[in-house]
Protein backbone atom coordinates (compact mmCIF):
# COMPACT_ATOMS: atom_id res chain seq x y z
CA UNK A 1 0.00 0.00 0.00
CA UNK A 2 1.24 3.14 -1.02
CA UNK A 3 1.66 6.34 2.02
CA UNK A 4 -0.10 8.97 1.42
CA UNK A 5 1.54 12.89 1.49
CA UNK A 6 -0.04 15.12 4.17
CA UNK A 7 1.43 18.55 3.35
CA UNK A 8 1.68 20.49 6.84
CA UNK A 9 -1.65 22.51 7.99
CA UNK A 10 -1.50 26.03 6.60
CA UNK A 11 -2.22 28.98 9.16
CA UNK A 12 -5.34 30.31 8.06
CA UNK A 13 -9.32 31.32 8.50
CA UNK A 14 -10.13 27.49 7.18
CA UNK A 15 -14.11 29.30 7.27
CA UNK A 16 -13.06 32.16 4.90
CA UNK A 17 -10.67 29.95 2.86
CA UNK A 18 -13.17 27.38 2.17
CA UNK A 19 -16.27 29.88 1.13
CA UNK A 20 -13.82 31.60 -1.12
CA UNK A 21 -12.74 28.32 -2.74
CA UNK A 22 -16.15 26.97 -3.26
CA UNK A 23 -17.25 30.49 -4.51
CA UNK A 24 -13.88 31.30 -6.55
CA UNK A 25 -12.27 27.84 -7.51
CA UNK A 26 -14.70 24.86 -6.79
CA UNK A 27 -16.23 25.06 -10.36
CA UNK A 28 -12.90 24.19 -11.93
CA UNK A 29 -10.80 22.62 -9.23
CA UNK A 30 -13.69 20.57 -8.13
CA UNK A 31 -15.16 20.84 -4.54
CA UNK A 32 -12.92 18.28 -3.26
CA UNK A 33 -9.87 20.35 -4.38
CA UNK A 34 -8.81 17.26 -6.45
CA UNK A 35 -9.21 18.50 -10.13
CA UNK A 36 -11.44 18.13 -12.74
CA UNK A 37 -10.38 17.55 -16.55
CA UNK A 38 -7.46 19.57 -17.29
CA UNK A 39 -7.68 21.52 -14.24
CA UNK A 40 -4.96 20.21 -11.59
CA UNK A 41 -5.07 18.83 -7.82
CA UNK A 42 -4.98 21.51 -5.78
CA UNK A 43 -5.76 19.68 -2.43
CA UNK A 44 -2.45 18.09 -0.85
CA UNK A 45 -0.37 20.52 -2.90
CA UNK A 46 2.64 22.06 -0.82
CA UNK A 47 0.84 25.41 -0.07
CA UNK A 48 4.86 27.26 -0.60
CA UNK A 49 3.91 25.49 -4.30
CA UNK A 50 0.63 26.89 -4.79
CA UNK A 51 1.98 30.41 -3.60
CA UNK A 52 4.41 30.67 -5.82
CA UNK A 53 2.09 29.22 -8.92
CA UNK A 54 -0.67 32.26 -7.71
CA UNK A 55 2.19 34.80 -8.18
CA UNK A 56 3.38 33.37 -11.23
CA UNK A 57 -0.27 33.20 -12.92
CA UNK A 58 -1.59 36.93 -11.38
CA UNK A 59 2.24 38.10 -12.77
CA UNK A 60 1.49 36.90 -16.20
CA UNK A 61 4.31 34.46 -15.98
CA UNK A 62 2.44 31.01 -16.11
CA UNK A 63 -0.91 30.78 -18.37
CA UNK A 64 -4.09 30.09 -16.41
CA UNK A 65 -7.64 29.03 -18.30
CA UNK A 66 -8.49 31.90 -19.34
CA UNK A 67 -8.11 35.60 -18.58
CA UNK A 68 -11.33 35.31 -16.06
CA UNK A 69 -9.81 32.91 -13.84
CA UNK A 70 -7.02 35.40 -13.75
CA UNK A 71 -8.96 38.26 -12.61
CA UNK A 72 -10.32 35.90 -9.65
CA UNK A 73 -6.93 35.55 -8.36
CA UNK A 74 -6.03 39.30 -8.91
CA UNK A 75 -9.02 40.32 -6.94
CA UNK A 76 -7.74 38.14 -4.00
CA UNK A 77 -6.37 39.61 -0.73
CA UNK A 78 -2.78 38.39 0.75
CA UNK A 79 -5.23 36.68 3.62
CA UNK A 80 -7.86 35.37 1.64
CA UNK A 81 -5.10 33.48 -0.50
CA UNK A 82 -3.63 32.41 3.07
CA UNK A 83 -7.21 31.17 3.91
CA UNK A 84 -7.97 29.51 0.87
CA UNK A 85 -4.54 27.46 1.32
CA UNK A 86 -5.46 26.86 5.04
CA UNK A 87 -8.71 25.35 3.51
CA UNK A 88 -6.79 23.06 0.98
CA UNK A 89 -4.35 21.94 3.42
CA UNK A 90 -8.16 21.18 5.69
CA UNK A 91 -9.38 18.76 3.16
CA UNK A 92 -6.49 17.15 1.74
CA UNK A 93 -6.93 13.09 1.39
CA UNK A 94 -5.66 11.19 4.25
CA UNK A 95 -6.00 7.64 1.90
Amino acid sequence: MEKARIVPRTEGDIVNGGNLYQAKSAACHNKNGRGRGTYPMLAGQYSNYLLKQISSYVKGERPHEGESSRDILTVLKDTDIRDILAYLTSIQSHE
